[in-house]
């Protein structure tokens, strides 16, 4: 059994950047324009912030359609453990993986398989 290919709307070195700028820098960037906007009369604060939440709203829904596509593929297993039953009833599991196992278990946090049953 082949490992399903599947392809996220956004790479993840893409998909890090934009979630950190949807979590953090335009919340961060909207609290700041609005504060010192009002204390300091900013122009256009209402628009400004508006803009910014607008565009905050869009990104994070790419961002979460890209995860929710991510989540429902194969893509975040490093292979798959399949069960399968020989013919004199004996259950045994085989092992696919995707690439090469130990650049996972050396740098990575976590290995992940997919069990695969008949």
């Amino acid at each position: 059994m082949e490992p399903t290919e599947s392809t996220p709307y956004l790479p993840p070195k893409i998909y890090d950047k934009v979630k950190f700028l949807v979590l953090i820098l335009l919340p961060a960037f909207s609290t700041f324009y609005f504060t010192f906007g009002n204390i300091w009369g900013f122009p256009e604060v209402e628009k400004v912030i508006g803009s910014v939440t607008a565009a905050e709203l869009f990104l994070g829904a790419v961002i979460g359609l890209s995860a929710r596509n991510y989540n429902r593929s194969d893509a975040k297993y490093d292979g798959m453990a399949v069960v399968q039953m020989d013919a004199g009833g004996v259950k045994g599991v085989d092992m696919v993986l995707n690439g090469n196992p130990e650049v996972a278990l050396e740098y990575g946090d976590e290995f992940r398989l997919k069990v695969v049953r008949p």
